[in-house]
């Protein structure tokens, strides 16, 4: 394994690979890793020469100041994890190496349609355009052949699309499936917050979302009616949206024979769930 952390680091290590024609597998992350987390970095093992997984808890795309604070950042951690991994290479930057200068924080102007006004461009203004920066500094300085992005953020996988579309050309996008608890929670970092009680009530948002599924549209926004009810009566849980959309755009132009996506977001004791199943 390989860590680098500084410029001078990275460009002797571009220039290594470079000339030994090594593909290379991309898996950027906030760190603290899960196992979905390293479901994501094993793919791109398989599936390439040289996997880079990137840690770094990125503030541009956190448009709530005590949410950026908390997130958690277990650096020691990832890095035994991903040790184990063959032909691995931790790229945990400075802030100053990903935002050398105010330009470079400026967000790319990408055209997302529908996908960057509904659900998470909604409820966290400024969000998405943090994505698309930081990950846009990412694949220029990292430079892979492909990216690995888990489903789980869906409308982010979209976006990061749209983005791969536009300026990197060459670069393939791979979505990866979304990998749960036993319980049938979306597994993710924020997880860790949570109580063992909190753990247990946040594996209904999964059941939540089963009842939607092979259900005609007019049964889905039924069903979506009763579910948005019976949430919002509990009061463990703050419900922020729970939404059915088109999967290739997120628009809400539906038919029976398209293919549909239901999202959700809730609050948990003081934690912000996602989660999405195809119905």
């Amino acid at each position: 394994m390989k860590l680098i952390q500084s410029l001078s680091e990275l460009n002797a290590w571009q220039n290594e690979r470079i000339s030994s024609g090594f593909s290379i597998g991309f898996v950027p992350t906030m760190g603290a890793l899960h196992s979905g987390h390293m479901a994501l970095v094993r793919r791109a093992a398989v599936e390439n020469d040289l996997v880079v997984c990137s840690i770094f808890v990125n503030p541009t795309q956190f448009n709530n100041r005590e949410d950026l604070e908390k997130y958690p950042r277990t650096l020691n951690e990832d890095i035994q994890q991903l040790s184990e991994v063959k032909n691995m290479i931790v790229f945990a930057p400075t802030e100053d190496l990903i935002y050398p200068n105010e330009d470079s924080k400026k967000a790319p102007n990408v055209n997302l349609g529908c996908i960057g006004e509904v659900m998470e461009a909604k409820e966290r203004p400024g969000h998405f355009e943090g994505v698309l920066t930081v990950v846009k500094r990412l694949f220029e300085l990292v430079e892979p052949h492909k990216a690995y992005f888990g489903i789980k953020d869906f409308q982010q996988l979209l976006v990061v699309s749209k983005l791969a579309e536009q300026y990197f050309p060459q670069l393939q996008i791979v979505p990866c499936e979304i990998e749960r608890a036993e319980s049938g929670l979306a597994l993710s970092s924020r997880n860790m917050r949570l109580s063992p009680n909190g753990l247990e009530k946040a594996s209904q948002v999964n059941r939540w979302l089963e009842q939607l599924v092979g259900l005609s549209i007019k049964d889905i926004s039924d069903k979506l009616i009763e579910l948005t009810s019976k949430i919002n009566s509990d009061l463990d849980f703050r419900l922020e949206y729970i939404e059915v959309y088109n999967e290739n755009d997120l628009s809400d132009k539906l038919s029976d024979n398209q293919t549909k996506r239901v999202f959700i977001a809730v609050w948990l004791e003081n934690v912000r769930l996602i989660d999405n199943m195809r119905l």
